[in-house]
């Protein structure tokens, strides 16, 4: 099992699992987290859980000593969400860069993401993480006197794709360094 092996070798880091919701409610929600935490597994991420519907869902995570996170996309502040989004996560939000899908861009919206940013800390005090389209260390230095870390998935799934285990080694090196203050 990967993420158990994962988990012998890297004790100290939290390993989130995300996966949408229909897999867990098929297989039940206590039996499914009961799985994932016997395999290492320390959270969700549950990208198609809204909040109204959060409840039962964290209260059986968190039975079992798991952290749920919520994202928070761009338009969920004309919604007025973010404080509801803040409340079912355990931890930390994951706040979404852009709307629209996932994966490596070559610019961001560094100014939404500057008011959405301001916007959040007025209503949440819990840690924010923005991901979707962060691909390039010049994209982490901008970003990170706004938030308190960032996701990069796509980017790093088309390294391993073009280069292999080792060009996404580097790649990871090279984006993780930017993260230093």
């Amino acid at each position: 099992d990967l993420s158990k092996s994962l988990k012998q070798k890297y004790k100290d880091k939290p390993f989130l699992l995300m996966t949408y919701f229909n897999p867990i409610y098929k297989m039940g929600l206590d039996k499914f987290f009961k799985e994932a935490k016997e395999s290492g597994i320390d959270g969700f991420i549950i990208p198609d859980l809204p909040t109204e519907e959060a409840q039962g869902v964290k209260e059986s995570i968190e039975s079992m000593g798991l952290s749920l996170v919520m994202l928070l996309a761009p338009t969920s502040f004309k919604n007025n969400r973010v404080k509801s989004v803040c409340e079912m996560s355990s931890d930390f939000v994951y706040m979404v860069s852009i709307t629209g899908i996932t994966g490596a861009r070559d610019t961001l919206p560094v100014e939404s993401i500057k008011q959405y940013t301001e916007l959040y800390k007025m209503h949440c005090q819990k840690p924010m993480v923005l991901g979707f389209g962060i691909s390039s260390p010049s994209h982490i230095d901008t970003l990170k006197q706004y938030v308190d870390g960032v996701v990069v998935g796509s980017h790093f799934v088309k390294s391993l794709k073009k280069e292999g285990l080792e060009g996404l080694k580097k790649e990871v090196k090279k984006l993780s360094e930017a993260t230093y203050l």
